[in-house]
């Protein structure tokens, strides 16, 4: 039992993990690359030599966690992804990711036109944003 009869601290605030709005997402289509060892970590990209590639336009910056944002194309879960920085794409201040998937042919199963979600990397389906966008098996121009 307590004999303190001071009032209660204040709880710490908690983070705001609300991911930023999707403003634009393009299909850049498939890329080869070659093979890199991995720098600090292991990674998906290290043992595949070609990726499908989406250049991602955000209201915003990502929140700093522990998981990752990623899109989802239906059933499939895009997770690789890295900012944006180099020259052309995009004006000083935006936010760009772009994100990489190592299974072309996963995606080249998709229907035109299924659509992509957002959320953190373990969102559950019924918890995911809805983008606006859909998947096009043609990159855009």
């Amino acid at each position: 039992m307590s004999v303190d009869a001071g009032s209660e601290l204040p709880g710490r605030s908690r983070p705001d993990w609300n991911l930023p709005d999707v403003l634009d997402i393009r299909f850049l289509g498939r890329r080869l690359y070659e093979r890199r060892p991995p720098r600090n970590f292991r990674s998906a990209l290290a043992d595949r030599t070609e990726a499908v590639e989406f250049l991602v336009t955000l209201s915003g910056p990502v929140p700093a966690r522990a998981l990752g944002p990623a899109l989802f194309i239906g059933d499939v879960r895009v997770v690789e992804c890295s900012p944006a920085t180099e020259p052309g794409a995009g004006a000083e201040g935006e936010y760009r990711l772009r994100f990489q998937y190592t299974d072309p042919d996963r995606l080249a199963e998709l229907a035109s036109g299924t659509p992509i979600t957002w959320g953190w990397a373990d969102t559950p389906d019924p918890d995911r944003r809805t983008t606006g966008f859909r998947y096009t098996t043609e990159p855009d121009a």
